[in-house]
């Protein structure tokens, strides 16, 4: 049974990460003074697609610099610190610490489709009139994320991105950026700190164990990251973009009553935030509470346009229900429009096995490798509980058969 847990990608610990890093350079850059800014023209959907392939293209067959330079995360921070006043170079100092910062992302993104995860186009739209090409994140464990990119071409006919709204933070990735930046800033600077409220001088004090806390949760080590976290002012605890790396680490952890703590902390502190429903979907699923998982997900398939990995995700539930014909219908029409959707199989499957009914286990099984969704073996089958029954009828023996000849 597939889980309903968000895909991290581009996340808001990721970024923290990313800003930790900017750091003092050994010495003022010798780079060449920016040309003039040049005006931005509205890409065709042809170019977003071509676009959107690449960078799909890029993360799954593991070209890291492609990442990097598709991504452009650098130019998006470049285009926030313009806003701060700084010297020339200051700003190209801060620039060379982002650039350490920002290594380890392709990476990540990379990581996540090598471990099983598929990053992928869900559609190409547009917002206000820009054009956007919205990409969907696929976990290793079936969670979802989305980032909703904003392209633009520019006079050489060059298209890159100008913003990422980040479906998981609830914002664009610039504004996430600016309520990170000035606070970071401090420790260069002290002269900015009179620009601080009260709350960006705790988070200037503690921008080093937030940094360590994102670095363990990267490593793995979930309950360092917990650990400090826990120990940082109640402030800093209750901020949205803090609570999102301390779920992740309860997470890690497969820590049930932690994760759940923590989903209760984000759901009282932000109950109108864009992000909930891709936060509290996970929530409502172990708590069993059914009718308010297919709200959320219903909501969250409204925002992104429709989505069949949302259909699997609420076909899972809708088992866990038993309304086992809703669920059916649902997962069929994932799979009718995504046939090669992983996790609606997964689901189909699941059915046949409750009911079964070991012909349409076999059914769908076939279909599942033939669309390359599944990597069923009969050796893997064997090992998999939820196939006891199945393994002792003819149907495996028939399946077995069809896998040899394959």
């Amino acid at each position: 049974m597939i889980t309903t847990r968000y895909s991290s990608t581009i996340s808001a610990f990721a970024i923290m990460t990313l800003i930790a890093g900017c750091g003092r350079a050994d010495a003022p850059s010798n780079d060449p003074p920016p040309t003039e800014p040049q005006i931005a023209q509205l890409p065709t959907e042809g170019e977003c697609r071509e676009f959107s392939n690449n960078l799909e293209r890029a993360i799954t067959t593991g070209d890291r610099a492609s990442v990097d330079r598709l991504l452009g995360v650098l130019g998006i921070i470049d285009r926030c610190v313009d806003e701060l006043g700084m010297t020339k170079t200051e700003k190209q100092q801060f620039l060379k610490g982002a650039a350490r910062g920002l290594n380890f992302l392709p990476d990540q993104m990379i990581d996540e489709v090598k471990k099983g995860g598929k990053y992928s186009l869900l559609r190409i739209h547009q917002v206000d009139g820009r054009q956007r090409v919205l990409m969907r994140s696929i976990g290793p464990d079936g969670g979802v994320g989305y980032h909703d990119i904003i392209l633009v071409k520019k006079p050489n006919g060059e298209v890159e991105i100008d913003d990422i709204y980040i479906y998981l933070g609830g914002e664009k990735l610039s504004q996430m950026l600016r309520h990170m930046i000035l606070p970071v800033l401090t420790e260069k600077n002290q002269g900015l700190l009179a620009k601080l409220s009260g709350s960006e001088r705790i988070y200037s004090k503690h921008i080093k164990t937030l940094a360590e806390m994102t670095i363990d949760n990267r490593n793995g080590k979930y309950k360092d990251a917990l650990e400090k976290f826990r120990s940082l002012p109640v402030e800093l605890q209750n901020n949205k973009y803090f609570q999102i790396i301390a779920m992740r680490a309860a997470q890690g952890l497969d820590d049930e009553s932690g994760y759940v703590r923590e989903l209760e902390r984000y759901k009282k502190n932000f109950p109108n935030d864009p992000s909930l429903d891709l936060m509290i979907i996970d929530y409502y699923f172990i708590k069993n509470n059914h009718a308010e998982v297919f709200r959320a997900l219903d909501r969250l398939d409204k925002a992104v346009g429709g989505d069949p990995q949302l259909w699997a995700l609420t076909g899972s539930s809708l088992v866990k229900a038993d309304r086992i014909s809703e669920a059916t219908a649902l997962v069929e029409k994932a799979i009718k429009v995504e046939p090669n959707l992983t996790s609606a199989y997964q689901v189909r499957i699941s059915i046949s096995l409750k009911a079964k009914n070991h012909t349409d286990t076999l059914i769908w099984l076939k279909k599942g490798i033939e669309t390359k969704a599944l990597a069923a073996d009969s050796d893997s089958l064997k090992m998999n509980p939820e196939y006891a029954e199945f393994i002792k009828t003819t149907a495996f023996e028939e399946l077995k058969q069809w896998l040899a000849k394959r």
